[in-house]
């Protein structure tokens, strides 16, 4: 018997305290990476602060990050930061997880870049 492995992603929102599945990416991470950073550019381009944002993954995405920060620039983020997840978020997520973190609502107060 042969049986197949089908690798997924989550796209979660933490929304008033509570995480809750928006959206399943499935196949490998390089078929559907470029379709994941699209949809997250097109739900947060309404409303967001578009003052900063942020792209972490757990272990090396080199070719997602440099799209994503791209593609988030293009949308109009004025400072767009990339980070390694730390042990938290890779405790919780596992290897392999690659994030857009930002605010939704209105534009916040950043004093570093006043």
């Amino acid at each position: 018997r042969n049986a197949a492995v089908v690798e997924s992603s989550d796209w979660v929102e933490l929304r008033q305290g509570e995480i809750k599945l928006a959206k399943k990416f499935i196949g490998p991470r390089r078929l559907w990476t470029n379709a994941y950073i699209n949809f997250i550019i097109s739900k947060i381009e309404k409303g967001a602060d578009k003052t900063i944002v942020f792209v972490s993954s757990t272990t090396d995405m080199p070719e997602a990050t440099e799209t994503a920060v791209r593609k988030l620039k293009e949308a109009g983020f004025q400072n767009v930061f990339t980070a390694k997840a730390g042990a938290t978020i890779g405790t919780h997520t596992g290897p392999g997880t690659f994030s857009i973190e930002y605010f939704a609502d209105s534009p916040h107060s950043w004093s570093i870049f006043e």
